[in-house]
């Protein structure tokens, strides 16, 4: 049965119906099929509000059943560990995703299968074992349908993709109990509109992601990383150090050597190569001959691995801080950051991958709205997008040159500067994109999960 834990809300016994346990029958695979035990949650604010509902469901069946059963004026949110959400609101009901843990991996076509629940490391860890992953390397604490409704990355993206890439299936449970499949268990091109690209990176907004079907890559032998320090960092004339970086990247791709990232931070350049023993050194020696005098530091295979483990995890915000994405076109990045730090003082972001047009910032202290503020006119101006994420929190903002406030007092210390930004349509001032609003109307028509 679906397993339940209420609050003492007004709504708590609203949502009772519908949990008798419904058998779903799973095709038999020639392949095994792994289970992994659920990651215990991390505690949660909501698990602890009153008036408001947790129920597990542990199969697909329960799952619809109780969707079906439920009062159409609940609203509803997808939770995995609880490490990334949003304020408690004492209306909705958190349906933990934990139960969905199921893992098939067919190791011989280079894909895996894996419930919503299962935590993003326990799915790294077990693909390892077979010398394949998963191309994304943003922060691991959470689920896999975390990590796809985040749209999670990291430095990998600058070779392999967003997370969306990496997808070739899914299935969605909608608010009416529809279950929905999109993609399949192969890597094919697959008639039909691809729902899966439509669910990554919408924070839960259309429904919520049962299962999801990724495509492997073998696990590179061994990596190494080479470091630049820019000689110009500090200079007074930030075109100078624009001039800088933009040379670097230039003589680097130059060297046609594939790098699987290039990031910027902190006034250095880190370039990851990943490859096996018996060329990696030679790819080495290009890039180094590439660069000419410039001064380059190598880390061997630990050192490189233990870097880009630090640097993704410097990209979650923590308790008092946020983390702005920023998304634009490679090419205009740089300059596009030159323009924030005129504004905002921010010196061209904490983390720039810069083949991927992704820059991430981190602001904290009190007074982040007046912070905020700013950037966000400065990045509408040039056409970037724009992404906050808070710890306990995520708030969005797309490119757009309005935007909409909401309170949200549990995601940083300075409450008055917490906010959940939305895109808007040209000349409102509050709520969704059209675009948004005519999308959900087709999977959400009861708002449910808004």
């Amino acid at each position: 049965m679906v397993n339940k834990s209420q609050g003492q809300g007004p709504r708590a016994n609203q949502a009772s119906a519908g949990t008798a346990k419904t058998k779903q029958t799973r095709a038999k695979s020639t392949q095994a099929t792994t289970s992994i035990s659920k990651a215990s949650p991390t505690q949660s604010p909501e698990q602890d509000a009153p008036g408001v509902e947790l129920v597990t469901p542990q199969d697909i069946g329960e799952l619809v059943a109780w969707l079906r059963g439920l009062d159409p004026g609940i609203k509803i949110r997808a939770q995995g560990l609880g490490t990334n959400q949003l304020e408690p609101l004492d209306d909705r009901v958190i349906v933990n995703t934990q139960g969905f843990d199921r893992i098939e991996h067919r190791v011989e076509d280079f894909s895996v299968s894996v419930g919503a629940g299962v935590a993003w490391d326990q799915l790294q860890a077990r693909l390892a074992s077979t010398h394949q992953r998963i191309a994304i390397d943003g922060p691991e604490p959470g689920t896999v349908g975390a990590m796809v409704a985040t749209g999670a990355r990291g430095g990998l993206i600058h070779r392999w993709g967003p997370m969306r890439d990496q997808i070739i299936g899914m299935t969605v449970v909608l608010a009416d109990g529809t279950v929905a499949h999109s993609g399949g268990t192969v890597i094919k091109n697959v008639a039909g509109y691809d729902l899966a690209k439509l669910f990554t990176n919408a924070r839960g907004r259309y429904g919520i992601i049962t299962e999801v079907v990724f495509r492997t890559h073998p696990l590179p032998p061994t990596e190494r990383t080479l470091v630049v320090a820019l000689a110009s960092w500090d200079a007074s004339d930030r075109s100078v150090a624009i001039g800088e970086v933009h040379e670097i990247v230039t003589k680097l791709r130059g060297s046609m050597v594939a790098l699987s990232a290039m990031d910027l931070a902190g006034g250095l350049l880190f370039s990851r190569i990943e490859g096996d023993q018996a060329v990696i050194e030679s790819r080495v020696t290009r890039l180094q001959a590439s660069l000419g005098t410039k001064e380059v530091t190598v880390l061997d295979h630990d050192e490189s691995l233990a870097h880009w483990r630090a640097l993704t995890a410097s990209q979650s915000p923590v308790v008092g801080s946020v983390v702005v994405g920023i998304t634009a076109r490679s090419s205009h990045l740089i300059s596009i950051l030159d323009e924030i730090d005129r504004d905002c003082g921010v010196i061209l972001g904490d983390v720039v991958h810069l083949g991927a047009g992704v820059a991430e910032v981190t602001l904290s202290g009190t007074g982040l709205s007046e912070q905020i503020e700013p950037m966000r006119s400065s990045l509408a101006r040039a056409g970037a997008g724009m992404e906050l994420r808070a710890s306990n929190g995520v708030m969005t903002a797309l490119s757009s040159d309005r935007f909409h406030v909401e309170p949200n007092p549990l995601a940083l210390s300075d409450t008055a500067a917490l906010h959940r930004y939305r895109q808007q349509p040209q000349g409102t001032t509050s709520g969704p994109s059209a675009l948004v609003q005519a999308i959900a109307q087709v999977f959400d028509p009861d708002g449910r999960f808004s």
